[in-house]
């Protein structure tokens, strides 16, 4: 099943494109176009996760941790594109830790899947630890991942740093990946279609 399953591979500090690229299943969203809408909504420019304002700290030892100058895009433009693909993202409020809560808002009809921002203290490593901290005075941004709803409700992790899509079986599965994100202070936003009656 996962040599069907699109699945980008990371290039460069792009995988906000290569994660709604994946939700989608197919190549919709370039560069050109992320950086159009980031220019639109008048987005300035950041340092990524791993540097601080001096640049003077080394990068996470993680490989999914590293940022670079170009793409690096934040979650309003992310929104932004896919709304173009009418479908819509709501953050989850990370205070509800209730797995069980959020596989039942993704398992109805609309939901196709979710994007989750993973932060630097997801990983386990003294670097990221100590990036997260100081992410308190210097700012911080994440990795994106597309975690994509398949049609018998099984959910697949496109994570594009992944050599391969990994399948969640049961919910028991999906309970420990979601909890791992919770308590880590990872982002998730919940992607549904708007129907007619919703862009209304």
């Amino acid at each position: 099943m996962t040599e069907q399953l699109y699945h980008e591979k990371q290039t460069g500090t792009l995988c906000a494109i290569h994660a709604a690229n994946n939700l989608l299943g197919e190549r919709v969203f370039t560069l050109q176009d992320f950086q159009t809408i980031k220019k639109e909504l008048a987005v300035e420019d950041e340092l990524g996760r791993c540097a601080c304002c001096l640049q003077c700290l080394p990068t996470c030892c993680c490989r999914r941790c590293r940022q670079g100058t170009e793409g690096n895009f934040d979650a309003n433009v992310v929104t932004v594109a896919l709304s173009k693909r009418k479908i819509e993202l709501n953050f989850w409020d990370a205070r509800n830790i209730d797995t069980s809560a959020i596989l039942r808002v993704m398992r109805s009809d609309k939901c196709v899947g979710a994007l989750i921002n993973q932060q630097a203290g997801y990983h386990n490593c003294i670097t990221s630890f100590i990036l997260r901290s100081l992410a308190f005075f210097f700012g911080r941004n994440g990795h994106w991942v597309a975690l994509r709803k398949e049609n018998n409700n099984q959910f697949v992790d496109l994570n594009s740093q992944l050599q391969a899509p990994n399948i969640y079986n049961g919910d028991h599965e999906m309970n420990d990946f979601l909890l791992r994100h919770l308590r880590s202070g990872s982002h998730i936003l919940i992607a549904t279609l708007k129907t007619e009656q919703d862009s209304n």
